[in-house]
């Protein structure tokens, strides 16, 4: 397994009156990436999720002032009630299925079954045309992305509780981030609607456009590389140069729990 860890990044927010200090929600993020794959470095890989018999996870390690939050377990409900609110983004924009939303100590962790990759299209795009075509230059590497893993520190004053509306913004903006500037063009086939969202259209097409111009599956591991690699299927290049409402792709990720009433 190789870790990638990304940049810390700091942010910051008002409760409701700008001028009390003591609502102010600082926070800290930090992530790492962990994928498997071939130990040497590749020039052309291209990475998918992590299929059975395991899942991608996505892991929140919340603390509160450096401190585990595993001694405020209402807290941690809370933000649990939260994730669990927000399978949508998951499930709806990138073609996952939430299997679990696991608690332990002071982690929350997601579990998602990918619906597009399937080990059947892993062999029929990849391993069996490069069995038959050893010969083929340009042919990726794989690699399975298994853990995005975020360690979340809040800071606030001494005593003063966390509001849970606070705290809505501070994940989304993080997310939407992290996904926009770097996940989407790195790991376009695990984090990009657009590029999830054109190979499924697209699947059922790429073994006849092969066949009909080499004979033979040689070029199917290459087209999927060039659907990977294609920046249009960037959130960025969506905004620069997209001319209709509304937007491709929605990045309120997280959200609070829906309020259920008595009847």
């Amino acid at each position: 397994m190789v870790d990638i860890t990304f940049l810390t990044l700091f942010l910051e927010s008002c409760g409701a009156d700008d001028n009390d200090i003591s609502k102010t929600l600082l926070s800290s993020w930090t992530s790492n990436l962990h994928f498997e794959g071939p130990e040497t470095t590749c020039s052309s890989p291209l990475y998918i999720p992590l299929l059975s018999p395991g899942d991608l996870k996505i892991k929140l390690n919340f603390k509160m002032n450096n401190e585990s939050i595993t001694a405020e377990p209402e807290l941690l409900t809370r933000l649990k009630d939260i994730v669990c609110s927000s399978t949508h983004f998951w499930e709806e924009q990138l073609f996952y299925k939430v299997q679990d939303v696991a608690t332990e100590e002071n982690c929350i962790t997601l579990s998602l079954k990918c619906t597009i990759w399937t080990d059947a299209q892993i062999s029929t795009f990849l391993d069996r045309p490069r069995e038959l075509h050893s010969h083929v230059k340009g042919y990726p590497e794989i690699y399975y992305i298994s853990e995005l893993s975020t360690t979340i520190n809040f800071f606030s004053k001494a005593g003063s509780s966390i509001e849970m509306d606070q705290i809505i913004p501070h994940l989304n903006e993080y997310f939407s981030s992290l996904i926009v500037s770097q996940l989407e063009f790195e790991y376009p086939m695990v984090f990009s609607t657009t590029a999830r969202l054109r190979l499924k259209w697209q699947q059922g097409s790429l073994g006849p456009i092969s066949y009909a111009l080499t004979n033979s599956s040689a070029l199917l591991p290459i087209m999927l590389k060039m659907i990977a690699e294609d920046k249009t299927s960037t959130t960025v290049y969506q905004i620069l140069c997209q001319k209709r409402s509304p937007p491709i792709q929605n990045f309120q990720i997280f959200c609070l729990p829906a309020i259920k009433h008595d009847k």
